[in-house]
């Protein structure tokens, strides 16, 4: 299965991967070569998933193309809703409580990178969470209150959002 990276800028994506092909956002939206390939997984990297934006384009594009693409259109709908995020909390509390734990501060924000955590202690909760949010890159926010953790809300992040400590473990992650 081909694999293609879509991004806003070709610079944005600075991993070596054999077989990955990056194609600018704008090119895969308007280029008609992209609508005749099959058997195809788009990670779409955009900057920006907002309604009407290249990258929710980008998604929605790939869904009437016939492509898997992460995330999908209804990938982007529940990241946003806030119901959604509370019962999510409410399904995963055990991993939570568990991998949160050790944290003595009142907030945690945790960085998944293709479903991993460059954090091992992490690792469950980061792949629940991917399963349930299939988004290559996301950042999960939690708060402890009233004696436990809560997830508080989960965003996509973009590739220069990722801190230059947690480059290689993305690198490694995403060529998996």
């Amino acid at each position: 299965m081909l694999s293609l990276v879509i991004v806003n800028n070709p610079k944005d994506w600075d991993f070596n991967i054999d077989n990955v092909e990056v194609v600018p956002a704008k090119t895969y939206v308007t280029d008609p070569e992209f609508s005749e390939i099959r058997n195809v997984r788009i990670y779409n990297l955009c900057r920006s998933y907002r309604y009407q934006s290249i990258g929710y384009y980008v998604s929605l594009l790939s869904e009437a193309r016939g492509h898997k693409v992460f995330p999908s259109v209804s990938t982007i709908q529940d990241l946003k809703s806030l119901s959604v995020i509370r019962i999510i909390s409410d399904e995963l509390d055990q991993i939570i409580q568990k991998s949160l734990s050790k944290i003595k501060s009142k907030t945690f924000d945790l960085d998944i990178y293709f479903g991993q955590s460059a954090t091992k202690l992490h690792e469950n909760l980061s792949r629940q969470l991917y399963n349930l949010f299939q988004a290559p890159l996301l950042k999960a926010n939690f708060v402890f209150n009233n004696k436990k953790w809560v997830l508080q809300n989960i965003n996509p992040i973009s590739l220069n959002e990722i801190p230059d400590t947690h480059k290689k473990h993305a690198a490694e992650f995403a060529k998996q």
